[in-house]
């Protein structure tokens, strides 16, 4: 089922197909929002209102006011409701500072080479813009019933979830490579040993870390 809902720093309208808890929308949704506002305004029709119910009361009234063509680029452009760059990036860096290393799966690391381990994505540039637009609108759970106040760590382990499951397809395929990091550890989605259960199973040594003596 095609579900419907609003961004909270952004203040765009996403559409698509809800996760099986409700919580959010999957791959968080195409933006929708001129195709939305300009179907609900030819619903209506100008010169006319509509009173939107919540829960059986009266809640909201939209009206339609027509404009004449002088107008009509301009009134256009206003419904769109296009985001300067600036202005995006002001909502991105919102979102990114309010972000915490042991409750997200994305947080600002300093120094990075001497921090991150082998085999970690750290996008950068658009890759990073992208990343944080999934989880500004992965945050926001779509249209569902009202559930009750969930305690802090409930919403630490739900934002883990919808974040990581968001950021998969950030993930460097391995290419042969072996991910672990200096320790031998490695949590790569495509990683042979987590796959087979090894070395636990019969004590095989990752088959990806080959030293370049060997080759």
């Amino acid at each position: 089922m095609i579900r419907v809902a609003c961004t909270a720093l952004l203040k765009r309208i996403v559409a698509g197909r809800s996760n099986k808890d409700g919580t959010a929308l999957v791959g968080g949704g195409d933006d929708v929002t001129g195709d939305c506002l300009k179907a609900t305004a030819e619903l209506i029709g100008a010169g006319n209102s509509l009173t939107l119910k919540v829960n059986d009361a009266d809640a909201y009234v939209i009206a339609v006011k027509a404009v004449d063509g002088a107008n009509v680029a301009a009134q256009s452009a206003q419904t769109e409701m296009a985001l300067s760059d600036d202005a995006r990036d002001a909502a991105r860096y919102r979102w990114l500072r309010e972000q915490h290393w042991n409750e997200a799966d994305m947080a600002v690391v300093c120094h990075p080479k001497k921090s991150v381990k082998l085999g970690f994505d750290c996008p950068s540039g658009q890759r990073l813009d992208e990343a944080i637009d999934v989880g500004m609108t992965t945050a926001q759970p779509a249209s569902s019933p009202k559930r009750g106040r969930m305690s802090r760590q409930e919403k630490i382990n739900e934002s883990r979830e919808i974040v990581a499951a968001r950021l998969q397809h950030l993930e460097r395929p391995l290419n042969g490579r072996c991910a672990a990091g200096n320790d031998g550890e490695c949590s790569h989605s495509q990683c042979p040993q987590l796959r087979d259960g090894e070395p636990m199973k019969s004590g095989r040594h990752c088959p990806l870390d080959v030293q370049e003596e060997d080759l």
